[in-house]
Order: structure tokens, then C-alpha cells, then sequence
């Protein structure tokens, strides 16, 4: 399996989560959709791991979203 293979595998199992994560690759950097939040992140995995962070914090009632 290439890299390319399983970053599109990645991208595709964050996008069917119940709560989407959408990440696309954009000049070099990767930006992430979740609700009514986003965020660039200069690699996958980090803006992976800001969007399911963000996800988790939502959906445990915003409080480390300031809300």
C-alpha cells in the first residue's frame, strides 16, 4: 500500500465519522473542518489530531472551546 493510498484511506475514515472531519491539502499545508470549527496544520497528522481534538471538546460541551 503507498502513502498516497493510505493518506487518501485516512482521509476517507475522517470524513464517515458520525461527526465529520474533513482535511484537505492545500499549498503545502493540510486544513481541517469539523462543525463550526477549522484550522492549517503543516502536516496530516497534526491536523488530524486538531480536528478529533476539537470534535472530542464539542461534543463534551464546548468547554475547551470557550463556549
Amino acid at each position: 500500500m503507498t502513502n498516497d493510498t493510505q493518506e487518501q484511506d485516512i482521509l476517507h475514515a475522517l470524513r464517515t465519522l458520525p461527526v465529520a472531519v474533513i482535511v484537505t491539502s492545500r499549498d503545502g499545508n493540510y486544513i481541517w473542518q469539523c462543525l463550526d470549527g477549522n484550522g492549517s496544520a503543516p502536516s496530516l497528522a497534526a491536523a488530524m489530531s486538531e480536528g478529533l481534538t476539537y470534535m472530542t471538546q464539542a461534543l463534551a460541551g464546548g468547554d475547551a472551546l470557550g463556549k
